[in-house]
């Protein structure tokens, strides 16, 4: 993923939500090392993944923001966050409401579909073209008969699947799902009635997909099974 357009030292915004999987975490750190900023291994560099980010956690970047920085230097927080309260949120962007100078945020998501318009307006938002190209992806699913959408499972999981790294086929999952959800929503009236709790099912299965142990490929060969077949 190339950074050099959207994070320049010349320009540096308080906060960026880069949507993507934590794959591009050594990308991105390479590219703020190339800058002059401090990263691992620097006092200034504060660095967590989060599967579920909590208001507790708000409040312990708040209190590690408002610390004056080793020799006055900037501060680099990067947070990989999988998933996130409405209430966490909230706090998440009172943090980015009252910056503190030479202090910034890169937090990378597996989607931004979910993020409020207020929380947005308070940061860049950097795209990713490997979640970009899951839109395209749920609606071939979704179109696609039960034999092809159980193939797909197959494929996705070589495609996304990290040996080093679970969580990254997890994040991948959930970015895909949230896409069905988002195209099976556009599509709605299309249903019978007996065909509408499929958003129950869908919000079920993304929180499998956060639950330790859960199999990506079951889930996804169950919505394999059950999602309503809709021709364009």
């Amino acid at each position: 993923m190339d950074f050099s357009k959207t994070i320049r030292k010349d320009s540096l915004h308080h906060a960026y939500v880069i949507e993507g999987d934590s794959s591009i975490e050594q990308e991105l750190l390479s590219h703020l090392a190339s800058l002059g900023f401090p990263v691992a291994g620097h006092s200034n560099f504060f660095y967590k993944q989060y599967d579920s980010f909590a208001i507790a956690d708000s409040r312990e970047l708040k209190e590690y923001q408002n610390q004056k920085g080793a020799d006055g230097d900037q501060k680099i927080f990067l947070l990989t966050i999988t998933s996130f309260t409405h209430d966490a949120l909230q706090a998440l962007l009172k943090v980015f409401e009252e910056p503190t100078a030479g202090t910034h945020f890169f937090v990378l998501i597996p989607d931004s579909q979910h993020l409020l318009p207020t929380f947005l307006s308070r940061v860049i938002l950097i795209k990713n073209n490997a979640t970009l190209s899951l839109d395209k992806e749920a609606g071939k699913f979704i179109q696609a008969g039960i034999p092809e959408r159980l193939n797909y499972a197959t494929t996705f999981i070589t495609k996304h699947e990290d040996k080093d790294r679970s969580a990254v086929l997890k994040e991948f999952a959930i970015a895909f799902v949230k896409n069905v959800e988002s195209y099976l929503w556009s599509k709605r009236t299309e249903f019978l009635e007996e065909q509408k709790n499929i958003f129950d099912i869908l919000d079920r299965s993304r929180s499998y997909l956060h639950q330790q142990g859960s199999s990506v490929k079951i889930i996804l060969e169950h919505l394999a099974l059950v999602l309503p077949v809709l021709k364009k």
